[in-house]
């Protein structure tokens, strides 16, 4: 009998101990899924009539499965909601090339992934299967193409090269520095200056020539060309902060401005998936000293913008890591920690988890608990600094959260 009481007991007090961290209304918001596939993700089918950019969450960057579940639920949004595209925390002259391959224009996909695109995420077989996906969509859906996005402007020598190259075929001899350095890198003051002026001259030399240009190229083309130098713009205006903490909140402050774009097209039928880190796509102060992209996008968007997090309690990603006072590439391991947020999303056992926290957060049984910081478990982005745990506003910075309860590293491809 002694064998038989001790398991209910020692569920019993691993319940209370449970039940005294995660408040038992949390599971009226619930809904758990078995497979990370588009034809699961029903539980958004009422959330979002009105919305025309979803923020996607990754709480890391080096875990297979947030690539797959953006490949899925992009595929969920596209054929369920009409959405048109995908925005990247990539480079935006980055995007281009790489919307040129989905859209078939180019085959040299390798070639983008190697030499092009300068994110180390992106060079992997998950962000792969991804781009082949929408490839694929194209070519059996060529009324209706769904485009690829970047955001970024912290690495512009894409951009460049498209100035480069358009002023060349237009047979306009303009000058467009090199740009190959990135915002966090060091500059010297002339450096800032001569780029500085650089821009200035591109951009002066755009608006005095733009009806000529338009003339030999087209509308669109000249608009997009404005839209490369306005991001080198950007790029310049960051690096020449007299203080070094500014440039991550001006990066997310034109992150959003980025986003956004696309929405400005004229069209109003443009609805995008935003794929980043929780520290981007939430509505809080996270990224810097102020508002970060989900914030920009839901103070402009209001509930047209919907945003979901995503935690996961197992397994494993990559990342760089401190290593014998250096930093190096390693796969970082984890295991759920019971004392946390993250461990109440894992509570009802399944191999994913859903929480509606727009929903949850009007339950005033659980509006003081989700609008408190949470402790949940830590993630990384480029880089990981040791922490497990984390003490953020998950709660109410996000309409949503997606837990998973164990993932993989993702797989870099081999060097060419």
């Amino acid at each position: 009998m002694r064998k038989l009481w001790l398991i209910p007991f020692f569920g019993l007090a691993f319940y209370l101990r449970t039940a005294a961290q995660c408040p038992p209304q949390l599971g009226n918001y619930t809904t758990n899924f078995s497979a990370i596939e588009a034809a699961q993700f029903t539980f958004l089918d009422n959330q979002l009539d009105s919305v025309n950019i979803v923020g996607y969450g990754e709480d890391t960057h080096g875990t297979a499965e947030f690539t797959l579940l953006a490949q899925e639920l992009l595929k969920y949004l596209v054929e369920r909601h009409g959405f048109t595209g995908i925005v990247l925390e990539t480079m935006v002259g980055e995007g281009v090339y790489l919307d040129d391959y989905v859209q078939g224009k180019r085959d040299d996909r390798d070639f983008l992934l190697e030499e092009v695109n300068s994110s180390w995420r992106y060079r992997t077989e998950e962000f792969v299967k991804l781009l082949e996906w929408m490839r694929e969509y194209n070519r059996e859906h060529p009324q209706a193409r769904i485009h690829l996005y970047g955001s970024e402007m912290q690495f512009v020598q894409a951009d460049a090269q498209l100035l480069r190259d358009y002023f060349a075929e237009l047979g306009h001899e303009v000058g467009v520095a090199p740009y190959d350095k990135h915002i966090w890198n060091s500059f010297s003051p002339e450096e800032r200056t001569a780029l500085f002026d650089n821009y200035r001259a591109i951009q002066d030399y755009l608006i005095l020539h733009g009806e000529e240009l338009e003339r030999a190229g087209s509308r669109e083309t000249y608009e997009r060309m404005l839209h490369h130098a306005e991001v080198i713009g950007q790029f310049v205006l960051t690096i020449n902060q007299p203080k070094e903490r500014h440039k991550s909140d001006l990066r997310d402050l034109y992150m959003a401005e980025n986003v956004l774009r696309p929405l400005h097209d004229g069209s109003k039928d443009v609805r995008l998936l935003y794929w980043a880190h929780n520290a981007h796509a939430g509505d809080w102060v996270s990224n810097g000293q102020v508002d970060v992209a989900g914030h920009q996008l839901r103070k402009r968007m209001g509930k047209a913008y919907y945003n979901l997090a995503t935690d996961f309690g197992n397994g494993s990603f990559r990342a760089l890591a401190p290593k014998n006072e250096g930093w190096s590439w390693q796969i970082v391991d984890f295991e759920l920690d019971p004392d946390t947020f993250t461990a109440c999303l894992a509570a009802g056992g399944a191999p994913y988890t859903f929480l509606n926290l727009r929903r949850a957060r009007l339950d005033t049984s659980l509006a003081a608990y989700l609008n408190a910081p949470l402790r949940i478990m830590s993630g990384a982005g480029a880089q990981y600094y040791g922490e497990s745990i984390r003490v953020e506003d998950v709660g109410r910075a996000f309409d949503g959260i997606i837990y998973l309860d164990r993932v993989h590293s993702i797989t870099v491809l081999p060097n060419p």
